[in-house]
């Protein structure tokens, strides 16, 4: 168990990387910046976290987290499944607004070779995931291999318009906005599924 000046070192070294990472990206946070910011040595960060990348994953939880919680907040609401898709995209779409090196540094952070995700962060993303499970169950008639695969599909789609827009790639492939290409996407999407 950490001793209590090591949870407080961990907690600020945590703190000032997602300081460094939401002011320049992923990019930006070295060693040496992070312990010029945390008022450490550089020595000190690894005595807190195995090394960079464990340190990147417990930024990352916390972004997940807020992520999460904006999207929850569409699942008490009493709405249709395409309303509800369309009201959770506006809200992912304003997330990544607020604090978009903070999400594009989710997906540009690679572990490196050999090393697995581990289940505690596997186990953040798939609470995401069931978000949008739950939302298109509805439209799946309980299938449950089926509800995983079309909320999936629909993260992954919604990832990818929102990747192209975040890196200002969007007009290579179309003229439209992040949220007209979004609302398309979930149209069509649920169009399809509630023609099955």
């Amino acid at each position: 168990m950490p001793r209590p000046a090591q949870t407080d070192l961990r907690e600020r070294l945590i703190d000032e990387a997602e300081a460094i990472i939401a002011g320049g990206g992923l990019a930006s946070l070295t060693a040496r910046t992070l312990a010029a910011q945390a008022g450490c040595a550089v020595g000190s960060i690894y005595n807190a976290f195995r090394d960079l990348d464990d340190l990147i994953l417990a930024v990352h939880a916390r972004t997940l987290d807020r992520l999460g919680e904006a999207l929850a907040a569409e699942q008490g609401r009493a709405l249709a499944p395409k309303a509800k898709l369309l009201a959770m995209a506006e809200r992912y779409i304003g997330f990544i607004e607020r604090n978009p090196h903070a999400w594009l540094a989710l997906f540009e952070h690679r572990l490196p070779d050999g090393r697995d995700v581990p289940g505690w962060y596997q186990a953040k993303l798939n609470a995401l995931f069931a978000i949008v499970e739950d939302i298109v169950d509805p439209l799946v008639d309980g299938d449950r291999a089926a509800r995983r695969r079309e909320a999936r599909i629909l993260w992954a789609s919604l990832q990818g318009i929102c990747a192209l827009g975040a890196t200002d790639k969007l007009d290579l492939v179309s003229e439209e906005s992040v949220r007209a290409l979004a609302e398309s996407m979930i149209t069509t999407h649920v169009a399809g599924l509630e023609r099955r």
